[in-house]
């Protein structure tokens, strides 16, 4: 499901009942998705700007367990999904913010603007994650 949403985003194809499905099927299949999944069903669903409040919590709810697998883009990912969409899951932010900054200094420079972007959308200021992307 994961691919086929990443497909329709990179596409701007927006179709209300495939988008349906598409949530649909990842909620009754999220616990089996791996972080990279999560995070391209949230971008996918972020890019043509559709908020499905059932599937964000799961995908944040997932995403929280997860958060310990995931690599620097797809935590980026996942937060800027959020943010662009304006849906502060504080949880979610603080389990994100967490894993960042384990691994910040493996970040590749666009994932940390991604980050540091999605924290000052959506008016987290978490000093610690700032000043660790900043270092």
């Amino acid at each position: 499901m994961a691919n086929t949403a990443w497909s329709v985003a990179t596409l701007v194809y927006i179709d209300w009942p495939l988008l349906q499905a598409i949530a649909a099927a990842s909620l009754a299949t999220i616990s089996h998705f791996g972080m990279q999944q999560l995070s391209n069903t949230a971008w996918a669903f972020a890019t043509l700007l559709v908020i499905d409040p059932p599937l964000r919590s799961a995908i944040a709810s997932a995403a929280i367990t997860r958060r310990q697998d995931a690599d620097p883009q797809a935590l980026a990912m996942t937060s800027w999904s959020f943010a662009k969409l304006a849906v502060l899951d504080l949880p979610l932010m603080q389990a994100i913010s967490s894993a960042a900054l384990r691994s910040c200094s493996v970040f590749a420079p666009p994932n940390l603007s991604m980050t540091a972007w999605s924290f000052a959308t959506l008016g987290i200021a978490n000093m610690t994650l700032r000043n660790s992307i900043a270092a």
